[in-house]
């Protein structure tokens, strides 16, 4: 079993200091399954930024990138933060290599929008045979989103859209996203399972509403395209590891078997 974790820039601080973390990669690494992980920096990136003097923008929820922001995301996301968690699993004796979207041509960043400078949308351009090698060996690839711009030049890329990305292209059997929320509420309470019936549902009724409608219509774009199931909820590991051990956390997206 293939799973993709995807760390939010917020949860990387508490990753590298929390042991019960290394208890969950291990959970997910057993049995013979499989593990490959994504990572943002967007709150040490705007640090950064403020430290060099140059003001952050946002368009849409996207980073405003010149030349000299995509520079310190470089910098910051695929050197400081990447390197940091590659040398912390490492330490743990879980073997790890630290990665980005261009590596290998693997993730093409297609700019699209020119209010954002060299942001893109990733696309799999690359063979992903390398990557699915690398954890069939027990090595986990740990990926910076940052890509390869058609210009053989960086560009910046959205980390959740590089893990869905990622996760299709290697037909994921589960990707697990680590947010600042309890999971999908629907009623004041958690759904611990939803299909994309009861999202439509949901949607039209008006109990989803406001930034969950994209992030849930993003999961449901994922299981056409071949991944398993996707998992939204907190990024508390004591609550990750209580659903590894078949525990309710969070909210599953996927098919179910009446549906």
């Amino acid at each position: 079993m293939l799973n993709l974790l995807k760390l939010s820039g917020k949860a990387v601080d508490e990753f590298l200091t929390n042991p019960v973390w290394m208890a969950v990669l291990r959970k997910l690494t057993s049995g013979g399954n499989h593990l490959v992980i994504v990572h943002g920096a967007g709150k040490e990136i705007t640090s950064w930024c403020a430290a060099f003097g140059i003001t952050s923008e946002f368009v849409d929820g996207q980073r405003v990138t010149d030349g000299e922001t995509m520079m310190i995301v470089s910098a910051v996301q695929s050197g400081w933060v990447n390197g940091k968690l590659s040398a912390k699993l490492n330490h743990e004796t879980i073997p790890a290599i630290g990665l980005t979207g261009a590596d290998r041509g693997l993730v093409t960043g297609e700019m699209t929008d020119p209010r954002l400078g060299r942001v893109g949308i990733p696309v799999v351009t690359g063979d992903t045979t390398w990557v699915l090698d690398l954890v069939n060996s027990g090595v986990i690839p740990v990926f910076s989103s940052t890509c390869l711009g058609r210009d053989g030049q960086q560009v910046n890329v959205n980390a959740d859209w590089f893990a869905g990305s990622l996760a299709s292209a290697l037909k994921a059997d589960a990707i697990y996203f680590i947010s600042d929320i309890p999971g999908v509420l629907i009623g004041g309470k958690v759904k611990s399972v939803l299909s994309p019936a009861e999202i439509t549902t949901g949607i039209v009724s008006g109990d989803i509403t406001g930034g969950m409608i994209p992030k849930l219509k993003s999961s449901e774009e994922l299981l056409k395209k071949g991944v398993g199931k996707v998992w939204i909820g907190p990024g508390s590991p004591e609550s990750f590891l209580s659903l590894l051990e078949g525990k309710p956390a969070g909210t599953w997206i996927m098919e179910k078997k009446n549906d």
